[in-house]
């Protein structure tokens, strides 16, 4: 999720710079005219160009496609899955379930190398044989894991029994049968790997760390249920009652809109999201799910909250190009970018907290390196940089400074940014080495 947030960054920091460079080209043109400076400086605008081109495929992959090239390989070779893939990775996973009975290494190893060659790989079984592989190479004990895998042969026996229930009746009953199939066996938030800790976890005393790690693996459906339930019924909501507004209200649909549209799309999602966590029967007890809840939700409002506020004080795009001799961060839409670009670059510092909150859950917990670089440092350099924003925009709305220098700040707090997150991709796999040698 931290790389998925970097390169979401990186994308969209592309798209506005393309604009932006662009309008500052176009403005030297008309100032200028076809100079020599305006000569050099236009062929950059390709350069721009072919760089968003070579970041839409690789960051599209990692947001969306991940788990749904999962999906759909299973959907692929379901009929392989049934007839005998299925008998396979059964035999093996009783062969593991043999030696882990009688804490036999050389056994496990056996069974993991050829879990290797298995042609199908749920995600619930990969983090089994992860945690397996962890424990063969220090030597652990291996009887810890002698509930998990009756949970794991359990799971995958349910999703065999239902999938050929299907074959055989020709009857599916449980709406969008294949989506959830294929979703169960590729998505590691899917309830089968949230059972799997919390059978694993299930004797644990601390029972905050096993709340954080279950709806931190929970977090991971969030955007399916955000681009799904959110985005669906909110889409649904403005095409009938936007107009209404438009024409029985005082409501300004330009400035408001899209405050409406996100606030009632991530809160539709976040609605669902609780319902279907706490719908889990497998979870005996929900009351170490509250705190986990309240820190990923809150940051999910504060989001929000920073879209929905940098939205309404957003010059208008529709501004008119300044005129020869007059600033270009006066008006036009060199102002408008910067906005945007802060809009996107901040909202991102929030989105990466709960990334690394949801990477490290997901794996062994927080470092303190984590707690500073991906928690501290990004949460303080948003507070930071929301109150400056917010400030020279209360004292612009006061004529206590111009406009054109509040615009100029807002210029400066994008560049503090996007230093940021340059520093933040080259520190990025140091950082991830640093932690892997801490966790050994």
């Amino acid at each position: 999720m931290r790389l998925i947030t970097r390169n979401l960054v990186t994308l969209v920091f592309i798209v506005l710079a393309y604009f932006a460079y662009s309008s500052w080209v176009n403005w030297l043109t008309d100032n200028q005219g076809n100079s020599n400076l305006v000569q050099i400086l236009s062929p950059f605008k390709l350069i721009i160009l072919g760089m968003l081109f070579a970041m839409i495929i690789p960051t599209f992959k990692s947001i969306f496609m991940s788990t749904i090239i999962g999906m759909r390989q299973y959907k692929k070779t379901k009929s392989d899955f049934l007839l005998y893939n299925y008998d396979k990775l059964h035999t093996i996973l009783e062969n593991m379930k043999i030696n882990i009975l009688k804490n036999n290494m050389s056994g496990i190893k056996k069974d993991l190398l050829l879990y290797e060659k298995s042609p199908v790989k749920p995600e619930f079984v990969n983090t089994l044989v992860r945690d397996l592989r962890k424990t063969a190479l220090i030597e652990g004990d291996f009887t810890r894991y002698k509930e998990v895998i009756d949970k794991v042969l359990g799971a995958l026996t349910e999703i065999y029994q239902k999938e050929r229930q299907v074959i055989l009746t020709a009857n599916k009953k449980e709406a969008f049968f294949d989506f959830k199939r294929g979703y169960e066996m590729a998505s590691q938030g899917s309830k089968y790997n949230v059972d799997y800790y919390q059978t694993l976890y299930n004797n644990v005393k601390n029972r905050v760390a096993l709340g954080w790690k279950i709806f931190s693996l929970s977090m991971f459906r969030f955007y399916f249920y955000l681009l799904g339930y959110g985005l669906g019924i909110t889409t649904i909501l403005a095409i009938v009652v936007f107009p209404i507004l438009n024409t029985y209200s005082n409501v300004n649909l330009e400035k408001w809109g899209a405050i409406i549209f996100v606030i009632c799309c991530v809160t539709i999602a976040l609605i669902v999201h609780l319902i279907k966590t706490l719908q889990n029967k497998n979870l005996n007890n929900k009351n170490y799910l509250i705190i986990p809840a309240l820190v990923y939700y809150s940051l999910i409002a504060l989001i929000v909250l920073n879209i929905c506020l940098t939205i309404s004080i957003m010059p208008s795009i529709t501004d008119p190009v300044p005129n020869v001799g007059e600033s270009i961060l006066a008006v036009g839409p060199l102002p408008y970018l910067l906005s945007l670009a802060y809009l996107v670059l901040s909202t991102a510092l929030l989105l990466y907290v709960i990334a690394t909150l949801m990477d490290s859950f997901k794996a062994d917990g927080l470092s303190l390196e984590l707690i500073i670089e991906g928690l501290v440092v990004p949460f303080a350099l948003w507070l930071g940089v929301t109150i400056a924003k917010f400030t020279t925009n209360s004292l612009s709305n006061h004529h206590q400074i111009s406009a054109q220098l509040n615009n100029t700040i807002t210029g400066y707090i994008t560049i503090i940014l996007f230093i940021y997150w340059i520093i933040n991709w080259i520190t990025g796999s140091f950082m991830s080495v640093v932690v892997k040698k801490q966790k050994k």
